[in-house]
């Protein structure tokens, strides 16, 4: 009777599961609604553009805005595409609107870009867009590079051979492919306050072509690299080298296949305790309960399908206890067993705990399979007498909990229920998980 609980108990979680994931999948294909209510309260935000004039564009061009989220998820600026087109300010309302619309963070937890189509007036409406994007291109590289290079000429004292300071900029490339030199920063220093000055002095004169979304002229927050070389070795020992990327990067922006199906790996350990058959633990003399520890890897796909592998130890409680003498004099046996667990699920995607909480929480549920290894032994004798323990895994179901922070790591608690022909029963797992 207490098995077959737990068996429908595991169907029913399985099942709510499998309803979910399909629900997201369809939303999903329907152009990513999901994703957009992670984003924002774009019903909010329909109604308060409702009554704000649209922002005069020309006809062809779409009214797109970009948002921007930092290394943490949280948002790091809101801007209209296409400013440089409108010129009058029709589009600040708008923007004021989104930003006042967004959540403070979103689920992907790291620095990324999205694009979200914002009709103002009597059709508002919100959606989460992918336009074509081309980045703009650095055309006059030779020119900083030689600049640069005479700023390590005349410091050649202050940096030491072999050294590589690098300096991280940021700034703004308007649609008329200059950059706006009130938008520049340093967002990594090179430790040195000269070679950051003289490589924002270089930015600040850069020329570009012109970056583009869904090809018209638009502009774009880039993060430009300036790497300082003194070449310790070579044809020309001590020779200054300057290294300018010609495309600087601008924030990674999430693609479908990263909302929906790239792979996500992770890895984590846990702390487990687990039952053990009343027959068994008798007949093997045996404690009741092991306890133990494991290490986990896996991956997620398609935001709600995982699979895992763990590997572990469990020590049992040894009721049939022997005593050798060795030479580090005598020693009393003890069980202990290796465990290695598969297994597959579904699990939810990771869903805010609250209006700017800094946590999200999942939920899961999984089927697989454990099988053990124990015996009966002296720890550390080669010697000594050992023997067979004989406790068989099985199959099981499964289901847990996740809370994730703001940023890669998280906590889990699973519980897994064996089924009969299992020596293994009840187990609860506690643990750390880090993603990547």
């Amino acid at each position: 009777m207490h098995r077959s609980i737990h068996f429908a108990l595991g169907c029913g979680v399985l099942a709510a599961s499998l309803v979910l994931t399909s629900r997201i999948a369809a939303q999903e294909t329907a152009g990513g609604d999901q994703t957009l209510a992670a984003l924002l309260d774009s019903a909010a935000l329909a109604r308060a553009v409702a009554t704000v004039a649209p922002p005069h564009l020309p006809r062809v061009v779409q009214p797109l805005w970009a948002v921007e989220y930092d290394s943490t998820g949280a948002v790091a600026g809101v801007w209209p595409v296409y400013d440089h087109l409108v010129g009058d300010g029709s589009d600040a309302p708008v923007t004021a609107a989104v930003r006042a619309a967004l959540r403070p963070r979103w689920p992907l937890r790291r620095a990324g870009l999205v694009y979200l189509r914002v009709e103002a007036g009597e059709n508002a409406a919100v959606r989460l867009v992918h336009p074509a994007i081309t980045p703009p291109t650095l055309v006059n590289r030779d020119e900083l590079v030689h600049r640069l290079q005479a700023v390590m000429q005349r410091n050649l004292g202050r940096i030491p051979a072999g050294a590589q300071p690098v300096v991280r900029v940021r700034y703004r490339v308007l649609a008329r492919a200059v950059v706006d030199s009130a938008s520049i920063s340093v967002v990594r220093s090179s430790g040195d306050a000269v070679l950051d000055s003289e490589a924002v002095a270089a930015v600040a004169i850069s020329r570009f072509q012109p970056g583009t979304v869904d090809g018209i002229q638009a502009a774009a927050w880039v993060t430009q690299p300036v790497r300082f070389v003194m070449m310790d070795d070579g044809p020309a020992d001590g020779e200054p080298s300057v290294s300018v990327p010609s495309a600087p990067a601008p924030p990674p922006r999430t693609s479908a296949r990263e909302r929906t199906g790239a792979l996500r790996p992770w890895a984590g350990m846990e702390l487990l305790t687990s039952a053990i058959a009343a027959g068994t633990a008798a007949s093997e003399g045996i404690g009741g309960r092991g306890w133990g520890a494991q290490v986990n890897v896996g991956a997620t796909a398609y935001r709600v399908l995982t699979g895992r592998v763990d590997l572990g130890i469990v020590a049992l409680n040894d009721k049939r206890r022997f005593t050798e003498e060795t030479t580090a004099g005598d020693r009393t046996s003890g069980v202990a067993g290796g465990l290695a667990t598969a297994a597959v699920g579904l699990r939810t995607p990771p869903l805010p705990l609250g209006e700017g909480a800094p946590a999200s929480v999942s939920a899961g549920a999984g089927a697989g399979h454990s099988w053990i290894s124990a015996n009966r032994s002296i720890s550390q004798c080669l010697d000594c007498t050992a023997e067979d323990v004989a406790v068989e895994g099985g199959d099981f179901w499964e289901a847990g909990l996740q809370v994730d922070g703001r940023g890669l790591s998280g906590v889990s608690i699973r519980y897994r229920a064996y089924g009969g022909r299992s020596d293994l029963r009840d187990t609860v797992m506690v643990g750390w998980v880090r993603r990547f």
